[in-house]
């Protein structure tokens, strides 16, 4: 990405309002070192069942027969959100 496109996209993050703050600095993180390893986004069964529109035991299934993959927080099950949007296409 050459310099200029760096600060038209830097830019235009700044000015929009309705960006929270949280996220442009991960987008401007992102910006400025885009080799960055991208923040792993996990998903409760619930949230999930509502991404999928589908029901929690559903998701549980799917879990179980490795269509959804997990990682373990603390001893919880969580949902990767690659595999999850893998199965909403």
């Amino acid at each position: 990405m050459t310099a200029a496109t760096k600060t038209i996209i830097t830019s235009a993050i700044r000015a929009d309002l309705t960006i929270s703050p949280g996220m442009k600095a991960k987008m401007l993180r992102y910006i400025t070192n885009p080799a960055a390893e991208p923040e792993m986004q996990l998903f409760t069964e619930k949230q999930a069942a509502l991404v999928l529109g589908v029901s929690v035991p559903t998701i549980a299934r799917m879990k179980r027969d490795g269509q959804l993959k997990t990682r373990k927080i603390r001893g919880t099950s969580r949902i990767t959100a690659e595999s999850l949007y893998a199965m909403s296409k």
